[in-house]
């Protein structure tokens, strides 16, 4: 039943992702194309180091970049990124159809909860004013991990049959402080080009490969830290 459950919110993940992307087709305006080129690039890089510590899940940097995409050319920018983060995904790990549909669907919806919420919280804000949006993006970037860890959590739990909780708790908890940081990270890197251009992203590989070593870290952690109490605990 959970199998068949499980179909059910992949495809629903998939029409919303559809909508979204049909919306921000048609909200397109002369937007950024060296900014999104540079963006999908550093995307797609992303995806190519990524971590698999979980097996059946993946953590990437590309939620920065959708975020940034996000918050400087709003809802087709952050569309844009995360389907070339989807793809890239695709391509680098050999994913099946449904899985590459489901994270496709799954991080544009992700895009749009950051670029909802962070509109919301900066109505009235001058766009170019990159420090009133610290607060909106940070709140934006929380709505984005309860997005994405949500459908992810709810997709491990019906594919696996594991209590939905424990999948969080084990998996996605110990992102959520990351994610606040990409929430200032976004803005960092949306202010760093709108000085300085594609010199300005530059300056963020170094902080954003941080970002990744740190998450490894952590990971790698939390890898040998099961798989002692594994040893210590068989019979």
């Amino acid at each position: 039943m959970s199998k068949k459950y499980l179909n059910v919110m992949i495809a629903a993940v998939a029409l919303v992702g559809f909508a979204l992307a049909v919306v921000a087709a048609f909200a397109w305006n002369d937007e950024d194309i060296l900014f999104l080129a540079s963006i999908a690039i550093m995307t797609i890089v992303s995806e190519v180091v990524d971590l698999g510590p979980f097996g059946n899940s993946r953590i990437s940097i590309s939620i920065v970049l959708i975020c940034t995409a996000g918050l400087f050319s709003g809802l087709p920018g952050a569309v844009i990124v995360a389907l070339v983060s989807a793809s890239a995904d695709a391509v680098a790990h050999r994913k099946a159809t449904k899985k590459v549909v489901f994270n496709a669907g799954v991080l544009v919806t992700t895009g749009a909860a950051y670029c909802g919420v962070t509109s919301l919280f900066a109505s009235g804000v001058d766009s170019h004013d990159w420090t009133a949006h610290l607060g909106p993006s940070m709140a934006g970037a929380f709505a984005a991990y309860v997005v994405n860890s949500g459908f992810v959590t709810m997709a491990i739990s019906m594919d696996n049959g594991i209590d939905a909780f424990t999948v969080w708790s084990s998996r996605f908890r110990w992102l959520l402080p990351y994610y606040i940081v990409i929430g200032l990270l976004a803005v960092m890197m949306a202010l760093s080009y709108d000085r300085w251009a594609v010199g300005g992203l530059a300056l963020f590989l170094l902080p954003l490969g941080m970002a990744w070593l740190a998450m490894k870290q952590y990971a790698d952690g939390m890898v040998r830290t099961r798989t002692t109490t594994a040893a210590t605990t068989t019979p």
